[in-house]
């Protein structure tokens, strides 16, 4: 249900919203009279209001600068005056039981991390019980409202939203600001025209991205999203606003897996801002750069790959140039295994390869210590645990392959008959091992 909120209840009556502050961030003369009238509240309105107090003989203590708590806007740094006025509301009791149900493990949703994902958003949409859908902006998505220009009687039905809809289709969103009452009206209400005025309120653009998953996949034939990726402050945001609009209109979730991901801080562990300076982009690190008085060497595309690839990107990620160093060293491990296995098949060809049977013992390990590797890395790759993935690629390099069978066959590939089973079932086995760890890094380094 969608409705206006216009009077609130005080006990077992109701009375008009009291709000003595305009649109222009003025007092009224609800306020104190004329006395007020017109001031602003943050400038001009606060000195009279101390005024006014002193006068009363109702000021307690002396006019006095002191820090506390209070609203600000985090993008212009100005303080927020807080004002009681009329929006659009959703109502969300009747659904947000079923919104929960909707995302249990019964109905087959996943979340990535496991462990908190679901339980956090369970726990915002249980306890909301309604959704402000209306903003005061003067961009965005309008809400398709007239209002009767004496009464403030609203004029909202499924005649008059399917015609601006249309109209919407064909010349956007831009239509409603641009256009006359009477251009917006149905020809059934044209004669109304000068009774009536648009609204100038706008969507909020969580119910604009919310409802991405009829917009965007409905309208191509895809049921529901595979994946919803976002930022893990999108649990009180996209992912919340898509599921309640979901389950609204269709009874179920819009998405079968959910993850989640951290952030990228400095080294201080504070969030990237422009207002603190403090954001390293991408380029930075792929071309080099300064960072916080560090001058980063160009480490390339592939580095910058490895390092996220090696992080548990469901935790914020402390950016540290010492975890650049060792993503590259990761990198050049096994660049270096595999030029040394390209090296070893040079004279190699699909005729010379070795059946099974006639391999040798270490040979036939590796092979067994390869699957294992194959199997963990794709079962963490289809529970989206990239690092864990990226983790047992090089253990198994590191330690199976260089450390161990290198060492033990370096001798028979560089010194064995170049046609002697002993180096074609070494190389065999190396055959298999490049070509398995090229597909399981391209995903990383394609």
């Amino acid at each position: 249900a969608v409705c206006m909120v216009e009077r609130e209840k005080v006990g077992d009556s109701s009375k008009d919203v009291f709000c003595p502050v305009d649109d222009r961030s003025t007092f009224t003369g609800e306020a104190f009279g004329d006395r007020l009238k017109g001031l602003k509240v943050l400038k001009e309105g606060n000195e009279e209001v101390l005024t006014i107090l002193e006068e009363s003989g109702n000021l307690f203590a002396p006019v006095q600068k002191i820090l506390h708590r209070y609203p600000y806007d985090w993008r212009t740094k100005g303080p927020v005056i807080v004002r009681a006025t009329e929006q659009w509301f959703c109502d969300l009791s009747s659904i947000k039981t079923e919104a929960v149900a909707g995302i249990s493990e019964e109905r087959n949703v996943t979340f990535v991390p496991p462990t908190g994902s679901r339980n956090r958003l369970e726990s915002f949409v249980s306890s909301r019980d309604d959704w402000c859908i209306s903003r005061q902006r003067v961009w965005g998505v309008p809400i398709p409202v007239f209002y009767h220009r004496e009464t403030g009687e609203v004029l909202l039905n499924e005649e008059t939203i399917s015609f601006v809809t249309e109209l919407v289709k064909n010349e956007g969103s831009d239509a409603w600001f641009s256009k006359s009452e009477e251009d917006l009206l149905p020809p059934s209400l044209k004669h109304l025209a000068k009774e009536y005025k648009k609204g100038t309120d706008t969507m909020d653009v969580w119910f604009d991205s919310g409802v991405s998953w009829a917009s965007v996949l409905k309208q191509r034939g895809i049921p529901k999203a595979d994946i919803y990726l976002e930022g893990s402050d999108q649990h009180r945001g996209w992912f919340q606003s898509s599921l309640l609009t979901s389950i609204a209109v269709t009874g179920e979730a819009p998405y079968n897996t959910v993850i989640s991901h951290g952030f990228i801080l400095d080294q201080q562990g504070r969030k990237m801002s422009k207002s603190k300076n403090n954001v390293i982009t991408p380029n930075t690190i792929i071309n080099g750069g300064k960072v916080e008085k560090q001058n980063l060497q160009p480490v390339g595309v592939d580095v910058l790959r490895m390092w996220i690839a090696a992080s548990d990107y469901t935790r914020d990620l402390h950016f540290a140039p010492n975890q650049i160093d060792t993503a590259a060293l990761s990198l050049r491990k096994i660049r270096n295994t595999a030029r040394f296995m390209l090296g070893t098949l040079f004279d190699f060809s699909v005729s010379d390869i070795v059946p099974h049977e006639q391999w040798l013992d270490i040979d036939k390990y590796l092979l067994v210590q390869l699957n294992t590797t194959q199997r963990k890395v794709k079962s963490y790759m289809d529970d989206f645990m990239f690092y864990k993935a990226l983790q047992e690629v090089i253990m198994f390099i590191t330690k199976e392959l260089s450390a161990t069978f290198v060492e033990i066959s370096r001798d028979r590939l560089y010194t064995a008959a170049p046609s002697s089973t002993a180096r074609r079932s070494g190389q065999t086995v190396l055959l298999e091992s490049l070509t398995a760890v090229l597909r399981m890094i391209a995903p990383i380094v394609p």
